[in-house]
């Protein structure tokens, strides 16, 4: 999944907030995608399975649990993939 694609998921499951920008996404894309093993070129700008599970995380991280809405990391993520993902992509 590319960054424009990326993006547009993130417009259709409504994750933007006053803590989560397009900045935020774009930086959280790069840091996912940039890669130091001899498996992935970095510079292709596709997220593969894995790193799409990995950029979930960070956005949960900074959508919810830095700004304390949620206590741990794992309810952050349940959090943003049963209100955000799971129920507004069919």
């Amino acid at each position: 999944m590319g960054l424009n694609d990326f993006t547009s998921f993130i417009h259709r499951s409504d994750l933007f907030c006053k803590f989560l920008n397009l900045a935020a996404v774009d930086r959280n894309f790069i840091a996912t995608n940039n890669s130091t093993h001899k498996y992935k070129n970095s510079a292709e700008r596709e997220l593969h399975r894995y790193e799409f599970v990995e950029v979930i995380v960070r956005l949960a991280l900074v959508k919810f649990k830095e700004p304390k809405i949620t206590p741990t990391l794992d309810l952050a993520v349940e959090k943003i993939l049963t209100e955000h993902v799971v129920s507004r992509n069919p």
